[in-house]
């Protein structure tokens, strides 16, 4: 199954410059980006898009998310720091910020303690209201019942 990417590299170009992301991409030195070196940058947004969807998809559509600001922005914040990182170099210290704020929104969405800005209300299997509590710890008398004997 193939992942939907929610940005492209336009995004990572308003986001970075183009001789930014030049920088990022252009393993040769040669000043351009060859297409290999263009498939690096699709390859971190369809990357980030997937640690995205681990936590977004089980709470909402698809369609919600690819229609989503928020989630075209976390996910080039998310690929731009993919690609930072690609070569070993230490990430600038504002985006390796936004992109851990990213992070810990996502893990707050798949917990349930926020929701996407401008998507639909999330899905869920889970009750919203239970009136159930579990007492593991107590031990409570068994009751046996027992067949009744012939004869």
């Amino acid at each position: 199954m193939s992942t939907t990417p929610y940005c492209t590299a336009t995004q990572l170009t308003s986001i970075l410059g183009p001789s930014a992301l030049l920088r990022l991409l252009d393993d040769n030195e040669d000043g351009t980006a060859g297409s290999l070196e263009s498939s690096y940058a699709s390859d971190a947004i369809e990357q980030a898009a997937s640690q995205m969807n681990l936590f977004l998809h089980a709470r909402y559509a698809t369609s919600d998310l690819v229609a989503s600001d928020w989630c075209r922005w976390c996910n080039a914040y998310l690929a731009i720091d993919l690609l930072v990182r690609r070569r070993g170099n230490p990430a600038d210290s504002s985006l390796t910020e936004i992109a851990q704020t990213y992070r810990a929104q996502l893990e707050a969405i798949a917990r349930g303690e926020l929701a996407l800005p401008d998507a639909a209300r999330p899905h869920t299997a889970l009750p919203r209201i239970s009136n159930h509590q579990t007492a593991l710890g107590e031990r409570l008398p068994v009751r046996t019942i027992r067949p009744e004997q012939e004869g």
